[in-house]
């Protein structure tokens, strides 16, 4: 994901591509190879820019991403891609409950569930669950018992993943604090 260059992203950004790439999502929804790509772009827009964001939140976007995610319930790699498109989105503030009122926390949760032994997967949610848990909507969602469970079995269940010890602590202390926005960096998903 890092390797995407600035001058690259800007092109994408300026030409059409996003637009069509989330119509392809939507033509083609059962296509589990399409949707981990277009996962895979989205996440690396979202990662590197504000405009990036702003791009996958236009068209229905975030709504592409957990449809992907609710129709590929049995792949772990489109659920990854589509977890590290809600936490970079998470990065800015202003896409948080936009995120967190899309259906995104309750297909994260899903997919940590449905690949529990996972770890790039479990690693990529407990990011984008940490970033996200810093807004209030989000916070509220993630403490139904079912969730909260779901988010500290991955303590035990990766409990060799020192980046799901990391933000699963995070989610926890986030959620148990109260935590404003700027009380700690953000974790980039890339």
């Amino acid at each position: 994901l890092a390797n995407i260059s600035s001058h690259s992203q800007e092109a994408i950004l300026r030409s059409d591509a996003t637009r069509i790439v989330l119509s392809a999502m939507r033509a083609f929804s059962t296509c589990a190879p399409l949707q981990e790509e277009a996962c895979r772009l989205l996440r690396a827009l979202c990662v590197k820019s504000s405009d990036g964001r702003a791009s996958v939140s236009g068209s229905a976007g975030i709504m592409s991403v957990v449809r992907a995610m609710s129709v590929h319930t049995d792949s772990s790699k489109v659920q990854e891609q589509a977890a590290g498109v809600f936490a970079g989105m998470a990065l800015e503030e202003a896409w948080c409950s936009v995120v967190a009122s899309s259906g995104a926390l309750d297909a994260i949760v899903k997919a940590m569930s449905a690949h529990p032994k996972d770890r790039s997967l479990q690693e990529t949610c407990c990011i984008a669950l940490r970033n996200l848990s810093i807004n209030s909507d989000a916070r509220n969602e993630l403490t139904v018992p079912d969730r909260l469970e779901t988010i500290i079995l991955a303590l035990t269940l990766q409990e060799e993943s020192e980046i799901v010890q990391e933000n699963v602590c995070g989610i926890l202390w986030n959620l148990s604090a109260n935590m404003a926005r700027g009380s700690r960096p953000f974790i980039n998903p890339e």
